[in-house]
């Protein structure tokens, strides 16, 4: 809630002739510069499709404890396959199904030991080995960077010829070309190696899903898949559930991996039902969208947004929290992009930067009704 507080501060209109009189004070207005004649705008927002109605009718798969007794067997299977990866390709790539597939919080402690592992022994002894594996090198600088750890881009300089630039001859193997695009992604600003690398692998994988010539349809998705949005850049569940049915027809699929995975997602998806359904109770208990129907009804978007942020089940009371102050926060926009007037808003931000309800008082109707909901939503 201090995030509605300092935002609606911050939109506070500059003025030379101030029409509120005093901040300790009541608001008072100056009438004699009231526009008598204003005209209300309207942004014409159409209504939302997900009424409470429909999402209290939204319904949950098994018993919860059946879901969590599977889960709890199979993630010590998938634990075990972790640790007993040996080779360093089988360790990054297994590390990274674990994240493509949404259960990486759950084996938090087995990754930072095999990363932390790997990254301690990077430069003397694993880095030498790996120059002729694009895909490998590129795959374990995007782990390293998603994971919080310091690695350079000069990592990917052994590519490069005597003028600085990547040899074409890298990207006749597509695997990699795939696996350094969504690497290149990662990079901070003023990295010349991976801006290359992006505008390079972006025209390489765009002709690739042009030729004729491979009949490898699983490549062919990734490829496509990637190039519509990186990894980097893609909403985590949703990326989640579309790699889900990817993993289900890859050769080398592990069925305790891939039924995790699945029993792991329906679980979360009943949290998040469970998540909506109380924040459309607030919502529709606080009926601003009727009393003050130029605003935005958008309650789900504003859910799913969270849900995009910290999608984690020890995050459940952020969601929720963040939901709320996301649709407060989408209702003071519209009174202020839409709906006040200059004199209006002026004495709205000093109403609200005040954080007294008395001061509240002075001002119009709607004005009053949404100064209201932020107090209610912060005491509850």
């Amino acid at each position: 809630m201090a995030l509605i507080l300092r935002l609606s501060s911050s939109i506070l209109y500059p003025s030379k002739k101030w029409r509120v009189i005093s901040y300790r004070s009541s608001i008072i207005y100056a009438h004699s510069q009231s526009p008598q004649s204003f005209e209300r705008r309207s942004a014409n927002y159409e209504p939302t499709i997900w009424h409470d109605n429909f999402i209290q009718s939204l319904s949950n798969g098994d018993k919860l404890e059946s879901k969590e007794e599977k889960i709890f067997k199979l993630s010590k299977e998938v634990s075990q396959i972790l640790c007993k990866q040996e080779m360093l390709k089988g360790k990054l790539e297994f590390v990274d199904l674990l994240q493509q597939l949404g259960i990486a919080y759950r084996f938090t402690d087995e990754i930072d030991c095999v990363i932390n592992e790997i990254y301690e022994s990077m430069n003397q002894i694993l880095l030498p080995d790996m120059h002729d594996d694009l895909y490998l090198v590129s795959l374990l600088f995007r782990l390293l960077r998603m994971l919080g750890f310091s690695v350079h881009e000069d990592i990917f300089k052994c590519y490069l010829d005597k003028e600085g630039y990547w040899e074409e001859k890298l990207f006749s193997d597509i695997k990699g070309t795939l696996s350094l695009y969504e690497a290149s992604y990662f990079a901070k600003e003023g990295e010349e190696i991976l801006e290359m690398a992006r505008h390079l692998t972006t025209r390489h994988l765009s002709d690739f899903l042009m030729s004729p010539n491979c009949d490898d349809s699983r490549l062919r998705d990734h490829v496509a898949h990637a190039l519509d949005l990186p990894l980097n850049w893609r909403i985590e569940r949703l990326h989640t559930r579309w790699f889900i049915e990817q993993y289900k027809t890859d050769d080398k699929m592990i069925p305790a991996l891939w039924e995790l995975a699945v029993l792991d997602f329906n679980l979360m998806q009943d949290l998040y039902k469970n998540e909506l359904k109380h924040v459309s109770r607030w919502w529709t208990d606080l009926r601003l969208y009727e009393k003050l129907p130029f605003i935005r009804d958008r309650l789900a978007e504003n859910y799913l947004w969270t849900v995009g942020g910290a999608f984690e089940p020890e995050h459940s009371s952020h969601r929720i929290a963040q939901t709320k102050a996301n649709c407060l926060i989408t209702t003071i926009d519209d009174i202020y992009d839409v709906y006040g007037s200059l004199i209006e808003l002026e004495a709205f931000t000093v109403a609200v930067d005040k954080w007294d309800i008395t001061a509240a008082e002075a001002l119009p109707e709607y004005m009053k009704t949404c100064i209201s909901a932020l107090f209610n939503t912060v005491e509850d």
